[in-house]
């Protein structure tokens, strides 16, 4: 099978510059020192409240709005299996966020309109100071409520002192432990399925590790090599990836799932960034929601989140066409995404396949008197649109 990373090297592989964003949890720990936690001692207690990590609470509301980006891949990978990973650089989106469809089925029902620094109902500050990346095994696929196919692992970063490190403590049937010399948890969620490890601090970082498919002891040899230097996410020994390769960004992971929850919601669940306009209501409902994004990388990541793969076209750009039934949507319901113009559109409909296909093509710029009726309904959506179960 054609390898979709292209020839990549398990020992060397091409890199970028850094920043990224986004994943489930980590910890603070008041009282134990900068990653040198003793072996043997139980993990600290913090009176930050506890969040569960990304992968888990994506069923029941999601992520973050993560920095738009441009990357440039460079040769970073050294011949020790130090491997430096993707970083990000904000690019300004060529195409209008101003989005409708050509000739909709009814006026605009409501919408969200979401603009850098303005209100985040999202969790877009959750994860803005995280640095993390994604990796997948083959044909591996996730579903909407965070069960998967496969196998994949992610972890993040945040800074020991951010405000949204959560607390690492045993607690839910989680165990206690040492990773990389620091206090940590583990907590596995059936044989073969969800490993979440979380410790630190290590370097003035607190470090989340989630796994899919790989068994708690393969989780725990990739925690104890996974970092960040000089503000770069780097995995110190590559071969504890096993067969699993880059995917992108924990910021493009959480931007996609945001960019659906927003869809799905029925634009009443506004984030930064992200804009979403209604047609209809109930069965009817049509949507079409926007964000800005980077390159192709992200459509890869939406295709590992909806299951599906980048083999129709929209506006002459590659698509994924899903039927949407299991991603929070209701019955009969469809995704179309695709990136267009530095951003990452989907529409949604309770239609097929072929007809949704028919609506994307559809979707272009609005004129004033058109963006002011979608203006002119913002902030009523419903949250039963599509059937989300709130």
């Amino acid at each position: 099978m054609r390898d979709e990373f292209g020839e990549i090297d398990p020992d060397e592989i091409d890199i970028i510059e850094a920043d990224p964003g986004a994943f489930g949890p980590a910890a603070r720990t008041d009282d134990a020192g900068e990653g040198d936690g003793a072996a043997g001692a139980g993990p600290a207690t913090s009176p930050h409240r506890s969040r569960r990590t990304l992968v888990i609470a994506v069923g029941a509301a999601l992520l973050v709005a993560a920095t738009a980006t441009v990357i440039v891949w460079r040769p970073w990978a050294s011949d020790d299996h130090h491997l430096s990973l993707p970083s990000h650089t904000v690019a300004a989106a060529t195409l209008t966020e101003r989005l409708v469809l050509d000739q909709p089925p009814v006026d605009p029902t409501s919408s969200a309109i979401g603009v850098p620094g303005g209100s985040d109902q999202g969790f877009g500050d959750q994860f803005s100071d995280a640095e993390g990346y994604f990796f997948v095994g083959p044909n591996a696929k996730m579903a909407f409520d965070g069960s998967s196919d496969g196998q994949w692992a992610a972890f993040y970063a945040v800074p020991k002192d951010s405000d949204n490190a959560p607390s690492i403590t045993v607690e839910d049937g989680k165990e206690g432990g040492t990773v990389q010399g620091a206090p940590a948890t583990i907590n596995q969620e059936g044989p073969g399925q969800l490993v979440e490890v979380e410790f630190g601090p290590v370097d003035g970082y607190l470090i989340s590790v989630a796994s899919s498919g790989l068994s708690k002891q393969q989780a725990l040899a990739l925690a104890e090599v996974v970092g960040v230097e000089n503000g770069i996410p780097v995995v110190r020994d590559s071969t504890a990836l096993l067969d699993l390769k880059p995917l992108g960004s924990m910021a493009a992971y959480a931007a996609t799932y945001e960019l659906l929850l927003s869809a799905q919601s029925g634009a009443a669940f506004p984030t930064e960034r992200t804009v979403s306009v209604q047609y209809g209501t109930d069965e009817t409902a049509v949507s079409v929601t926007s964000r800005d994004v980077s390159d192709k990388e992200w459509l890869k990541m939406a295709a590992f989140v909806l299951g599906g793969a980048a083999d129709h076209t929209v506006h002459g750009q590659p698509a994924i066409a899903v039927e949407a039934a299991g991603r929070g949507f209701g019955a009969g319901a469809t995704i179309v995404c695709w990136e267009e113009g530095g951003r990452m559109i989907m529409v949604t409909s309770h239609d097929d396949v072929d007809a949704t296909l028919l609506l994307a093509e559809s979707v272009r710029p609005a004129t004033d008197d058109e963006w002011a009726a979608v203006v002119a309904v913002e902030g009523q959506g419903q949250f039963d649109s599509f059937g989300f179960d709130s």
